[in-house]
């Protein structure tokens, strides 16, 4: 079969373009480029692969992302693994432009603690674009952190270091210039209605939390003060010192509540769909 009517039937049963190119370029290892171009067809075993890995993401409603076991960002790769959260866009697009706000500083000697570091996504692209930092990637999963240990061996990182907590509980005395998170924050009246591919598939402890969501955001803004340096520079050049990504429907809650938790500058920032996405501020600094 040719590969654009290989592409246009893959296209229709998952629904998306995007992805049917996805999966023909890992399976085959060959660029779009080379697939259209270089009069290619796939092998036997190739279109085995290929027939049983649309059956997953359509029958089964197993994520694109755990097939391929890697997604790209920013300007590193990430192993993803079930059921590991899989990195967003939405995510990827303000730790971007938090990168390029970090980038300003004319002390980049800075220590930076990610919170629910999951894959270790947001760790390790700040850690990659900043090497001068420190960061720190906590996780409570035994196997995030196995998973963010893979990941930083293979984006070869030297200023990344794990930690397994309970959010703060192992960090003893040691202070931050900055706390970033993307925590569990989906109501658990609404997991139901999420998306099968992640309702079955992703780990509902990385994404729901008690109390309409809140519960683990109030925790980090609570305790986030005894952990924050007084970093003048930050407030200076209006950097946050916590980052928190949130549910669209969140953003006034969790800003009221870093308002009343010696924040100020509190911002709410929305996404690329237009949708509130991270609420963020600085220490008041006396």
């Amino acid at each position: 079969m040719k590969i654009q009517k290989l592409i246009d039937q893959i296209a229709e049963e998952l629904q998306s373009t995007e992805h049917a190119w996805w999966l023909l370029e890992v399976i085959t290892n060959k660029t779009k480029f080379q697939l259209l171009f270089e009069s290619s067809e796939l092998t036997d075993q190739q279109l085995t692969k290929l027939n049983y890995w649309v059956y997953k993401i359509t029958q089964e409603h197993y994520p694109i992302q755990y097939l391929i076991a890697s997604v790209p960002f920013l300007d590193c790769e990430i192993l993803v693994e079930p059921p590991i959260l899989i990195p967003r866009p939405e995510t990827e697009e303000w730790c971007a432009d938090l990168i390029e706000q970090l980038k300003t500083l004319e002390n980049k000697n800075i220590t930076i603690l990610d919170m629910c570091t999951g894959s270790g996504c947001i760790a390790i692209s700040v850690a990659a674009s900043l090497p001068q930092a420190q960061v720190f990637a906590v996780d409570i999963s035994d196997k995030a952190i196995a998973l963010t240990k893979k990941n930083i061996e293979l984006n070869k990182v030297s200023n990344v270091i794990f930690v397994k907590s309970d959010l703060y509980k192992e960090l003893g005395n040691n202070k931050f210039d900055l706390i970033v998170t993307n925590p569990p924050y989906i109501d658990e009246a609404l997991f139901e209605t999420l998306d099968l591919s992640v309702k079955n598939w992703e780990d509902p402890n990385a994404l729901i939390s008690k109390d309409g969501g809140l519960f683990l955001i109030k925790q980090i803004i609570k305790k986030a003060p005894k952990y924050l340096k007084n970093n003048l520079e930050f407030q200076k050049n209006n950097i946050p010192n916590l980052v928190i990504e949130i549910d669209e429907t969140q953003g006034e809650k969790v800003a009221k509540l870093m308002q009343e938790t010696e924040f100020i500058n509190v911002q709410i920032k929305k996404d690329l769909y237009g949708k509130n996405r991270v609420v963020c501020g600085n220490l008041s600094v006396i």
